[in-house]
């Protein structure tokens, strides 16, 4: 059992130095016990929100917009918010006709794949993505939003399919691949086509102008099992048919709620006033990567 008693301000960064050290020493999730005296008139207000943040590596809340994409500006890759596309089909345009008279994105006449390629900027790697566009049916086989090898959302056969890893606490990648039952009408509609991952319950949705066409539900608190490094591609596959009509517009990805892991895990954990102090006593069952 460690215990301290450090008075003053100059002593608090010696009670957190200690404290880890000390976590740092159970071993192989045998408990260990902690008690630590802190001044009540020395504590200032905690900042763990803001270190969380830091060790996830990103700073976007829930339902905040990564990168959204509407492809009125002038330049064809340039984002509306988040990061400018880094590549598209030398003969991909920007055309009026898209979605509420809009301008939107066209493959153009050579039939290439559109490929509009997103950076693998650090705000996309999260345990779960919100994924939404404006479509109307080019061909019966496309891909709407891909990431490498471990995420496709797109058109197979002429209907909805989807494809995603998962990873759990146990590590192992779990694929969860389906061709819904929603034929996409042959009609020259723009319809908004949105997927859902919500980590903390598991649960992925796809909707159709706002209503539920498919859900899955896997376990909860499993993240998207994506690589870092590979960019978003939009429209791969997608050649139009070798028309210049406008098939994709408006393209917003958002954050979703993700799961905070802690570096710890608790059992048990007190404080009681002494005197002039507080005593902070805390039981753990496991620690990770703790110096």
């Amino acid at each position: 059992m460690g215990k301290y008693k450090l008075k003053g301000r100059q002593k608090m960064k010696a009670i957190n130095k200690m404290a880890f050290v000390i976590a740092g020493a159970s071993i192989l999730g045998l408990a260990a016990y902690f008690t630590v005296f802190i001044s009540t008139t020395q504590v200032e207000e905690s900042t763990a929100g803001l270190h969380q943040n830091m060790m996830l590596g990103y700073d976007i809340s829930t339902g905040d917009v990564i990168a959204a994409y509407n492809y009125e500006a002038t330049d064809i890759l340039e984002a509306d918010t988040g990061p400018d596309a880094i590549a598209v089909s030398a003969s991909a345009k920007v055309n009026d006709g898209g979605a509420d008279n809009s301008k939107g994105l066209s493959p153009g006449k050579e039939n290439k794949s559109l490929n509009f390629t997103i950076p693998a900027v650090k705000e996309f790697n999260l345990g779960g993505i919100d994924l939404a566009l404006d479509y109307r049916k080019s061909e019966d086989n496309c891909n709407l939003f891909s990431r490498g090898n471990s995420f496709n959302f797109g058109v197979k056969d002429g209907k909805l399919a989807i494809m995603y890893k998962l990873k759990g606490e146990s590590k192992k990648t779990i694929t969860v691949s389906e061709v819904t039952r929603y034929e996409i009408p042959e009609d020259d509609e723009f319809r908004t086509y949105r997927f859902i991952y919500d980590p903390v319950k598991g649960k992925s949705e796809i909707f159709v102008n706002g209503v539920v066409i498919w859900s899955n539900s896997s376990e909860p608190q499993t993240t998207l099992a994506w690589k870092d490094s590979d960019p978003v591609v939009i429209g791969r596959e997608l050649k139009g048919n070798g028309t210049d009509k406008v098939f994709i517009d408006n393209v917003i990805i958002k954050a979703t709620r993700q799961i905070n892991k802690l570096p710890i895990t608790l059992i048990n954990f007190e404080a009681k006033a002494e005197n002039q102090y507080v005593m902070v006593s805390w039981y753990t069952s496991s620690e990770s990567e703790i110096d």
